[in-house]
């Protein structure tokens, strides 16, 4: 599997360091599909890489790993 999505995503938050996104801005800024995105979105959320808060923002996650996140623990870890 590439990871080329996952970067360009990143990227994303790494160029606006401390910004919240929300989706149709990701889409936006990314040029993603929105089906394509959400999928990258989840494995990124699952890896705890990004966060969602629960108005829909998402944000570089600050912890090291999903068990060490409590906002990590409603994603599906199935990939981990």
């Amino acid at each position: 599997m590439s990871c080329e999505r996952e970067v360009k995503v990143l990227k994303v938050f790494q160029d606006r360091p401390g910004h919240h996104f929300r989706f149709n801005e990701l889409r936006l800024l990314t040029g993603l599909h929105q089906e394509v995105l959400s999928r990258v979105l989840r494995r990124l959320r699952e890896a705890c890489l990004v966060c969602r808060t629960t108005d829909g923002y998402y944000h570089l996650c600050a912890c090291r790993s999903p068990d060490d996140c409590p906002r990590c623990e409603s994603v599906n870890k199935s990939y981990l």
